[in-house]
């Protein structure tokens, strides 16, 4: 005689569907953000860092040919100004993640 209790049901799978277009869009979106601001702060590193060595090029003075450090000093002025912009415009990015 076999009791009721003995008698095991598998578990019911089932199957959940794909999200509407929509949703997947926006989610693809948000992933793209994402990747867009992780971007923006590499950027601004790489920036930074060419800042630094055409600093160090100025510094060296004469070890370098002439026009080098003049060009150098330029350059890291612009790159400074356009790394800061560069920092307004991407915190506004920022903000509109939040």
């Amino acid at each position: 005689m076999l009791a009721t209790a003995d008698v095991r049901r598998a578990p019911t799978l089932e199957l959940v569907g794909p999200p509407p277009a929509a949703v997947k869009a926006r989610q693809l979106f948000e992933e793209a953000r994402a990747v867009s601001l992780d971007h923006l702060r590499d950027v601004d590193e790489t920036m930074v860092s060419l800042g630094e060595q055409l600093n160090a090029i100025v510094e060296a003075g004469d070890l370098y040919a002439v026009g080098l450090r003049e060009f150098a000093q330029k350059l890291a002025e612009d790159l400074t100004w356009k790394t800061k912009t560069l920092r307004m415009l991407s915190q506004r990015q920022f903000l509109s993640c939040a």
